[in-house]
């Protein structure tokens, strides 16, 4: 969906599911992301949600390709999470990534959110996005 110079971002498909159980068992991923699939199941229910997001809202989280390798690094996305800690925050798209910890250091999320905002900004869908950000992030 997303090309940019090194990633392809496009929706999950059914073969990602390995490398989704494989993203979310990395300690570096659950130190501040909960809720991330720990079973094929979930990893499935996962990409489920994820595709089925796109066709009822016309955003959602995509997976993040690196071209050479065509090894899935993470995902990035501006979805409806309704977390309930804002009404502001429920009606608007909310930014998120997340990054395998071998792709650490590479600029490989900067790179995919800057084409996923570059996205949102030409397809005029939405004219904001959130963002939450543990604060101890901030300190890194």
């Amino acid at each position: 969906m997303i090309d940019t110079e090194r990633l392809v971002l496009r929706q999950y498909e059914p073969d990602d599911v390995p490398a989704i159980l494989a993203l979310a068992a990395d300690p570096a991923v659950r130190k501040f992301i909960g809720n991330l699939p720990d079973s094929e199941e979930a990893a499935w229910a996962r990409l489920l949600r994820c595709v089925g997001h796109w066709s009822l809202f016309g955003c959602g989280t995509l997976a993040v390709i690196e071209k050479t390798s065509s090894r899935l690094l993470g995902e990035v996305g501006a979805a409806y999470f309704r977390r309930g800690v804002d009404p502001m925050l429920d009606s608007l798209p909310e930014a998120s990534w997340l990054f395998s910890s071998e792709s650490s250091g590479r600029g490989f999320a900067f790179e995919a959110m800057s084409g996923l905002l570059r996205w949102v900004q030409q397809s005029k869908r939405h004219d904001r996005v959130a963002c939450l950000i543990e604060p101890i992030n901030i300190l890194r």
